[in-house]
């Protein structure tokens, strides 16, 4: 079960990739997905306007020396048993090729390279969950002898494991269906849904000829445990289809030695994924 789970922690990250990469055209006038943001006081909540999938297309794609994070990652029937949870990364050179760079810390957890070529930084079982919920320490060396020079120490807020409250899990999801998930007051980033339809989904047989393309929606939203589902986000979905609804938070920075040009992207996210037949 637990292998299958990292398999989602890679798909959603190359998922996050694609939405990022497809949002660089101008904001609202999307072509391969649907994507809007939520303006800042619609729908209330405590916390300002989310920063949107147009910053997270910056950071991801900003050129660094080193890329590291931890995902977590559950399904609804076993959010409260399962987590699949993954800490790594990788140094690059200028070409952005992986290089074997040093010691990478997120707090109490101590990451070094594999061998040649990948250089991958990770751990080798599923650890990292107790860090979620508060502010780690962090470092990172990308010269693999661990000169003191290139060192870099810095901090970042991993947030809240996420658990989604409402819809249950295999129902079916209109205009006005609520999606609740634990709120994190600290996340000050926002929430990111995701709705995806897959032509080859086993239940999608029967829309597979004439939706032969996979259909993803996403939207951003304050991290207030409630989002409304609009006709908008479910317009594009074919009426009965199986659909999964990945709910993520995210927080992530770029962390710098002080007086050297050397830098890292940091980031965190947890996300919980359900499945539910759309009503149009």
């Amino acid at each position: 079960m637990k292998s299958q789970f990292i398999n989602k922690i890679g798909l959603l990250s190359i998922v996050l990739y694609i939405l990022v990469s497809c949002s660089k055209k101008e904001k609202h006038e999307l072509n391969d997905i649907g994507f809007h943001e939520v303006p800042a006081g619609m729908g209330g909540g405590w916390g300002s306007e989310p920063e949107g999938i147009l910053a997270y297309y910056d950071f991801i794609t900003q050129g660094t020396n080193g890329f590291f994070g931890i995902k977590s990652y559950v399904s609804v029937p076993e959010q409260d048993t399962v987590r699949a949870t993954f800490i790594g990364g990788h140094f690059f050179d200028t070409s952005r090729t992986t290089i074997n760079g040093g010691t990478v810390k997120f707090k109490n957890y101590t990451l070094t390279a594999s061998s040649s070529p990948s250089y991958t930084y990770g751990l080798s079982s599923n650890q990292g969950e107790d860090l979620f919920g508060q502010k780690i320490a962090l470092e990172a060396n990308p010269d693999h002898n661990n000169n003191s020079t290139y060192k870099i120490q810095d901090s970042l807020y991993i947030p809240e494991l996420i658990s989604l409250a409402a819809p249950e899990n295999n129902t079916t999801i209109e205009e006005g269906t609520d999606i609740k998930w634990n709120t994190d007051l600290n996340n000050e980033v926002g929430i990111l849904l995701i709705l995806q339809y897959d032509p080859d989904q086993i239940d999608n047989g029967s829309f597979s000829s004439t939706y032969r393309d996979p259909i993803v929606k996403a939207v951003t939203t304050i991290d207030d445990g409630l989002y409304t589902l609009t006709r908008e986000d479910l317009s594009d979905f074919p009426d009965g289809a199986k659909v999964s609804l990945i709910v993520l938070r995210v927080n992530y920075k770029t962390i710098q030695k002080s007086g050297q040009p050397v830098t890292c992207g940091v980031y965190a996210y947890t996300a919980v994924e359900g499945f539910f037949v759309v009503a149009n």
